[in-house]
């Protein structure tokens, strides 16, 4: 039985505010930025998560109608906080705070700089990582330490690692897809920001918007 998301324990939130071409977009446009945004983070996920590298990823990844299905397990995928079609439209999405999760945070990460010409202040991502692994160290786990020099997830912050690692994976041609369906899709991002979240405190690792450009 899958493991239900659990808010209480440490987690990954990703907050977007976007903005439409027309006052009345149409509802593919809300369902291609939507399936694009959740592909990227995907894809990422397949790619970095030693937990798939037993798979192919063409066995990870399938064509369904216009778009393409991954095959996660559920605790692994992005859930929805919140979403709200105002001005701007508000799409609130979280993932478990785990080690093996933070390369595909870098896998969007790299993306979505470029769709909003953003830079994530890299530092404070590496130190709350550090953090969550320190309060959150078990005499069982079997991950490896993030500042094992071969194995560290920090490692997918460089994005020339990032993408000989998704090249490595066969999934370097869905990831570059997904980001230029995202840099001319009708639904604009204008702000981002990503925070570490726990039951006693949150931590800004990022906010930009395009005022701030």
């Amino acid at each position: 039985m899958a493991r239900s998301f659990n808010p209480e324990l440490p987690h990954f939130r990703i907050h977007i505010l976007a903005e439409e071409e027309e006052r009345f977009p149409k509802l593919l446009d809300m369902y291609a930025f939507l399936h694009d945004f959740n592909l990227l983070y995907e894809i990422s996920r397949v790619a970095t998560d030693p937990n798939y590298d037993n798979f192919t990823f063409p066995q990870l990844v399938r064509p369904r109608l216009e778009g393409l299905f991954t095959h996660l397990r559920d605790e692994d995928r992005l859930r929805v906080e919140r979403m709200t079609k105002e001005s701007p439209m508000e799409l609130v999405t979280v993932l478990a705070a785990v080690p093996v999760a933070v390369g595909s945070i870098w896998g969007v990460v790299q993306i979505l700089e470029k769709v909003v010409n953003f830079r994530l202040n890299r530092k404070k991502l590496r130190e709350e990582v550090r953090k969550l692994e320190r309060e959150n160290a078990q005499p069982n786990n079997q991950l490896p330490p993030v500042d094992d020099a071969e194995n560290s997830v920090f490692l997918f912050e460089n994005p020339n690692f990032l993408e000989s690692r998704l090249e490595e994976r066969g999934a370097i041609e869905y990831y570059r897809m997904v980001s230029n369906r995202l840099v001319r899709a009708k639904i604009e991002i204008v702000e981002v920001r990503i925070d570490l979240m726990n039951s006693r405190t949150s931590s800004n690792i990022f906010h930009q918007s395009q005022d701030d450009i």
